[in-house]
């Protein structure tokens, strides 16, 4: 019997979950910056000159803070079996249908006029069992069901070269990295001695487009990036009773498209609050890495990866 090696139930194959919720916790915090900094109102004269001296004269920072609803669609399912037979085809499958709602934020700093940083970072929370899918389908046999639950997280990196700035107006190339995370832990409807563990974790090199549009009153943002270079590492063991099983899959030819759209209406000279959307759409083939004994042994050599995830949500936005 093989042991669990690589998890303590929350560790990811690249960046352990402790790291990941402290980028977030940080990049969430760097996001309200701006506004505590912005807050005359609400802060003694003295403190607000004091939090000034932080921020050189020239530099722009705009901060955002949202609640999302992320929802959507992830599968992985192997291509063909070890004999290429019709009847084998298409025979294992993951299937997920996550809806969570997420904490996200992200800053952007403009230290030069025709250059901009940004950083970001997304937290799953209040996270809620779901009913998924996983197995093989061979003659008939009914794939079994899970109650899995869910657990996202993700941060980016990314700078922006404004091709044109002015008359409220922005044009920008945009080229950054993220990388997410997407952890699920479970057990079989019936019940039983049992215990799933899936990770699927994404790097991404991005490169894309952003237009901007602002006035005194509102501000509208739309980007569309896309990445034909990225890497997913899906890692799933299952234990079943004394037996253990673990396969990893590595895809990485296909790709990611992905849309972001925001509108902010003004609640004060520097304050926001609007409403964010995305969707994006990844899809991708690859090999097996290698497996153990049990429910993975067949020799599944290809393999399809597929996300179709959304979020919508709330944007408080604070510009100093």
């Amino acid at each position: 019997m093989r042991t669990l090696h690589f998890y303590s139930f929350g560790y990811g194959e690249w960046i352990p979950m402790r790291v990941l919720a402290s980028v977030a916790a940080i990049l969430l915090t760097i996001a309200v910056l701006p506004a505590c900094v912005q807050a005359q109102g609400f802060l003694p004269q003295s403190v607000f000159l004091q939090a000034q001296r932080f921020f050189p004269q020239g530099m722009e920072l705009d901060g955002s803070f949202r609640m999302e609803l992320l929802f959507g669609s992830q599968m992985l399912r192997a291509l063909h079996g070890a004999n290429r037979t019709p009847e084998l085809e298409d025979v294992f499958k993951v299937l997920y249908n996550p809806r969570l709602p997420v904490l996200a934020g992200d800053v952007e700093i403009s230290p030069f006029y025709a250059f901009s940083g940004r950083i970001g970072g997304a937290l799953s929370i209040f996270e809620r069992d779901l009913s998924s899918t996983r197995g093989f389908e061979v003659g008939g046999v009914e794939t079994p069901r899970w109650v899995t639950r869910p657990d996202y997280q993700s941060w980016e990196a990314a700078g922006l070269y404004h091709l044109h700035k002015g008359g409220g107006y922005r044009f920008s190339v945009v080229a950054g990295y993220r990388q997410s995370v997407w952890r699920y832990h479970g057990e079989l409807e019936q019940g039983g001695d049992s215990r799933l563990r899936d990770t699927f974790a994404s790097n991404i090199p991005f490169i894309g487009m952003q237009t901007a549009m602002f006035s005194p009153w509102w501000k509208a943002r739309f980007e569309v990036i896309g990445s034909p270079f990225m890497k997913q590492n899906s890692t799933l063991s299952i234990r079943q009773a004394a037996a253990f099983s673990e396969h990893n899959v590595e895809t990485d030819k296909g790709g990611l498209i992905e849309f972001r759209l925001e509108g902010t209406v003004a609640l004060q000279a520097n304050l926001r609050l609007g409403v964010f959307a995305c969707y994006y759409y990844q899809e991708l083939t690859g090999r097996s890495t290698g497996s153990g004994a049990g429910p993975f042994a067949e020799n599944l050599s290809g393999y399809y990866t597929r996300e179709s995830m959304a979020s919508v949500g709330l944007n408080l936005n604070v510009v100093y």
